[in-house]
């Protein structure tokens, strides 16, 4: 693989409120043929991330505040449906055959 081919492989997603910056910033990136897209907020970036693959991330000082707060919360939701399947489980488990 090429220089170039590895280039075009990596892919960045920029993140920030700004149109003017994050299309600037998408565009010098294309320009030196890598692959890149855009967010303009922490909601979106978090949604591409989830269905794409990302090697990068550039974020927006502000929206990362933004997204620690949303990771926060998806954690806060994950441990919580974690339980409620170790739970499940339990109850399963306890049932005679």
């Amino acid at each position: 693989m090429t220089k170039k081919d590895r280039r075009k492989s990596f892919t960045v997603l920029v993140v920030d409120d700004e149109d003017e910056f994050r299309e600037m910033t998408i565009k010098r990136l294309l320009r030196r043929e890598l692959q890149a897209e855009g967010a303009e907020n922490g909601v979106m970036a978090l949604k591409m991330i989830e269905q794409g693959h990302f090697d990068v991330v550039l974020l927006d000082v502000k929206i990362d505040e933004l997204l620690e707060k949303l990771r926060d919360a998806y954690e806060k939701r994950y441990h919580q449906l974690e339980k409620i399947e170790q739970a499940q489980i339990k109850r399963h488990m306890a049932m005679p055959s």
